[in-house]
C-alpha cells in the first residue's frame, strides 16, 4: 500500500455551510431590524405631522400605535423623541430671538454696540452646536446681569457721596468709585 492511497478526496472540499447559514440569518436580522426603524421613523414623522397613526380600536392593527404611551402611561419613544424635537425646535427659536434682540440693543445703547455685536455672533454662529450656542447665551446674560449691578453700586456710591457732601459731611469717608476694584 502506498502512503496516502488511501485518502478520500471528496473529504478535502471545505464545507462553508455554516458561514453560508450564518449570513443568512445576520441578513434576516438586519432586515428586520431596518424594517423596525422604518415604522418606528413613519411613527414619528406621523406624530410631528398630526396624523392619528393606525392600530386603533378596529381590531386588526398593526399595533403602530403602542408605542405612544409606556407601560406607566407616561411618553414612550415615539413620545419621548416628538418631545425633544419640539424642546430642540424651542432653544432654536430662543436662540434666534437672541440675535434679533442684540440688534435692537445696539441700536438702543450705540455705545455698547460692540459687545452687542460680538455676543450676537457667538450666539449665531452657525458651526457651533446648540448647546455650545445655549451655553454662550447664558454665559452671556450672566456677563450682562453682573455689569448692571456693578454700575448699580456704583450709582449708588456716588449719590451716597453727592448726599453726604451736601450735607455738610466728610467727603473722605466715601469710597471713590473705580474700575480698578484691586487698588488705590
Amino acid at each position: 500500500m502506498i502512503i496516502g492511497s488511501t485518502i478520500r478526496p471528496e473529504l478535502l472540499v471545505n464545507d462553508y455551510s455554516g458561514f453560508t447559514n450564518a449570513a443568512a440569518i445576520e441578513g434576516k436580522s438586519k432586515a428586520q431590524l431596518g424594517e423596525t426603524i422604518r415604522s418606528n421613523i413613519e411613527k414619528i414623522v406621523g406624530m410631528v405631522a398630526g396624523v392619528p397613526m393606525g392600530g386603533g380600536g378596529s381590531g386588526g392593527g398593526s399595533g403602530a400605535g403602542a408605542g405612544a404611551k409606556g407601560a406607566s402611561g407616561g411618553p414612550g419613544l415615539v413620545g419621548s423623541v416628538v418631545n425633544a424635537f419640539q424642546g430642540i425646535k424651542q432653544i432654536s427659536g430662543q436662540t434666534d430671538a437672541f440675535g434679533k434682540s442684540m440688534d435692537a440693543m445696539s441700536k438702543a445703547f450705540p455705545d455698547q454696540a460692540g459687545m452687542f455685536e460680538e455676543a450676537k455672533m457667538q450666539v449665531m454662529d452657525p458651526n457651533a452646536s446648540l448647546i455650545d450656542r445655549v451655553a454662550r447665551m447664558k454665559e452671556f446674560k450672566e456677563t450682562f446681569n453682573m455689569i448692571n449691578q456693578q454700575k448699580m453700586q456704583n450709582a449708588q456710591i456716588q449719590n451716597y457721596a453727592a448726599r453726604n457732601a451736601a450735607a455738610g459731611g466728610v467727603a473722605g469717608n466715601v469710597p471713590a468709585v473705580t474700575d480698578n476694584r484691586g487698588g488705590q
